[in-house]
């Protein structure tokens, strides 16, 4: 049983869960506003053509509460995780599919929606953009999972395309991600990580997933010829940790930034959480996240995975 896995997952479970609750406690009741845009375009003889354009507005979103519920969702994956690691009966592929489903599916929505949250933090947003956030993560991570099947069924064979495509959209989401929040003035200079520093730590964290598959892609190559093949770390663990790192320091890197604007800007929110030093949770989850990660490498590095080609991965 890998009984290291299993414990990563567990105390990823009760950090989110932690996280879930003091983050609902959070949610305020200010919301960025939703629109969708439509164009008129008007011509006569005595004015030049122009073209009128109108909001349209559908509703709003408090990404405070978007940061919420996706820190439950990733609670709920997490302890998914521990009982598919805890069900003997499946063999070796099959636990292993299970558990690349669980992750890819599992990122498609919380990599989504904490995308989506940094969009909503700067203000109205259109609903084009949430959608595209959402469509283009989904794809990104039904790459993950096509390349996890590929290496799955042949440990010697990588194809780059699934690489390729990943990378493009994912470098799409960043630049437009940033795009908007380095096009934000008033929020700069609020906290220790303002606003435009949350946009470049988004990008670097995103960005690891995306480096780690691709070593873990080299490093199960690295010995073809050998019969029993010791990975440096158990990626799957370290998977965890990233996704524990990037979603607790982003999420309340946000919430930080969210009452501190609502604060300084003098708007009238409930619950008014003031009296919390939000420069001191900010710094708390820079440090959680700064010893978190070569703690993790380090254990992840001592329990590696190991995989035996001679095996036939089925149950006996």
């Amino acid at each position: 049983m890998p009984t290291v896995s299993i414990m990563f997952h567990f105390v990823a479970f009760c950090i989110h869960l932690i996280s879930s609750i003091l983050a609902f406690n959070s949610v305020t009741d200010f919301s960025s506003q939703i629109f969708y845009e439509t164009y008129h375009w008007n011509a006569n003889v005595t004015t030049n053509v122009t073209r009128t354009t109108t909001r349209n507005y559908i509703g709003s979103i408090n990404p405070v509460l978007l940061v919420a519920v996706n820190e439950l969702l990733t609670c709920v994956a997490h302890f998914v995780a521990i009982v598919v690691l805890n069900i003997n009966s499946l063999s070796y592929t099959q636990q292993e599919h299970a558990m690349s489903a669980r992750r890819w599916f599992s990122y498609s929505v919380t990599a989504g929606l904490l995308g989506c949250a940094v969009l909503l933090l700067t203000g109205e947003t259109h609903v084009f953009f949430l959608v595209f956030m959402i469509a283009t993560n989904v794809v990104i991570q039904g790459q993950g999972y096509l390349i996890d099947n590929n290496l799955d069924n042949g440990l010697d064979q990588v194809k780059i395309w699934p690489y390729v495509f990943a990378a493009i959209l994912l470098l799409v989401q960043i630049l437009y991600v940033s795009t908007v929040v380095f096009s934000t003035s008033g929020l700069t200079t609020l906290l220790f990580i303002p606003l435009n520093a949350l946009a470049v730590i988004y990008g670097l964290f995103y960005t690891s997933f995306a480096l780690v598959r691709l070593l873990q892609a080299f490093d199960e190559q690295r010995s073809d010829d050998a019969i029993n093949q010791k990975l440096l770390v158990n990626y799957d663990d370290i998977y965890v940790l990233l996704s524990v790192t990037s979603k607790i320091l982003l999420s309340w890197l946000l919430i930080a930034i969210h009452h501190s604007a609502l604060d300084t800007l003098q708007i009238s929110h409930t619950p008014n959480l003031s009296y919390i030093s939000w420069t001191g949770v900010q710094i708390f989850v820079i440090v959680f996240a700064t010893v978190s990660i070569p703690f993790g490498v380090y254990v992840s590095h001592s329990f590696p995975k190991q995989i035996d080609k001679r095996r036939t991965y089925d149950v006996v």
